[in-house]
């Protein structure tokens, strides 16, 4: 409860972050002359620094499986997942401007329940996402779920994803309620056919206010939260305006970077019970 009031109240627990660059500290990158520090694969991959194994962590996890908060974080979280998988396909049940407004909005709020269910109670957001009548492209780095839910919350965006994420439980509905584009790693050409969607998609009654925005994490996978890969060409060659968003994670006790245990890191269902089993998580946007 300590943790929840300071958190609200703006008093974090973690030493606060160097404010944005000003426009005289980005000059030289925007210029040329300066270029970002590049660092060796070694440090951007596979550099894991959490769970800890500190005495804290420990009590912490015990005190939240023994006393049950984090198996009812995740009862709530899938009940919570499946009404918003609903309401979603609800929306797409009658092409009625109202209709589609009543249960997004309700989607919306549903959607941020369920990042509570997982410790995210609070996420700030500087600026805001523009409409599809201003921009179809929504890009943003990408760490894990967590930064997907909350551009799908603030926009409803379609998205490119993976045909190995039809094995997640009730993934499909939402892949059917959006129209999401799905890409087969395995297929040469999938990556071409993909890319083409998009094109028609952003080019599809462009500055309408009905038409679809689709959601694209550049970098091609996850990092560690800690560097950013290069991004892919491929959606910038459309010439079509995007809109990037960064999403933040200030963690104390958990990264929940997705980047495999093979890398030392989490698989989706450790990402979640770990989100779980923490007082609070940060995200900022």
């Amino acid at each position: 409860g300590v943790e929840h009031a300071r958190y609200w109240l703006g008093a974090r627990c973690l030493p606060k972050r160097k404010a944005w660059p000003s426009a005289k500290e980005k000059q030289p990158y925007l210029s040329g002359t300066k270029r970002p520090r590049h660092v060796p694969n070694a440090e951007a991959l596979c550099w894991y620094d959490t769970p800890q194994t500190t005495l804290y962590i420990r009590l912490k996890t015990a005190f939240m499986l023994l006393s049950g908060l984090c198996l009812l974080r995740i009862i709530q979280g899938c009940v919570v997942f499946v009404l918003a998988v609903a309401a979603i396909n609800m929306a797409n049940v009658l092409p009625l401007r109202s209709w589609r407004a009543l249960w997004l909005g309700a989607a919306r709020w549903l959607t941020y329940l369920l990042l509570a269910s997982l410790g995210y109670y609070k996420v700030p957001v500087t600026g805001a996402f523009a409409g599809p009548e201003e921009v179809r492209l929504l890009m943003g780095n990408h760490v894990c779920l967590i930064e997907v839910i909350v551009m799908f919350a603030e926009a409803f965006p379609s998205f490119v994803s993976r045909a190995e994420n039809l094995s997640i439980p009730l993934f499909t509905g939402i892949v059917h309620a959006v129209d999401a584009i799905l890409v087969d790693r395995a297929v040469a050409s999938s990556r071409g056919g993909a890319l083409e969607e998009i094109r028609k998609r952003v080019c599809d009654d462009e500055g309408s206010s009905t038409g679809t925005q689709v959601m694209i994490f550049p970098e091609g996978t996850c990092n560690n939260s800690n560097t950013l890969f290069r991004f892919n060409k491929g959606p910038f060659s459309l010439g079509k305006p995007v809109q990037m968003a960064c999403f933040q994670y200030p963690y104390r006790s958990y990264n929940p970077a997705y980047i495999g245990r093979a890398l030392g890191g989490n698989e989706l269902g450790d990402v979640i019970l770990h989100c779980t089993m923490q007082f609070v998580n940060r995200i900022e946007v």
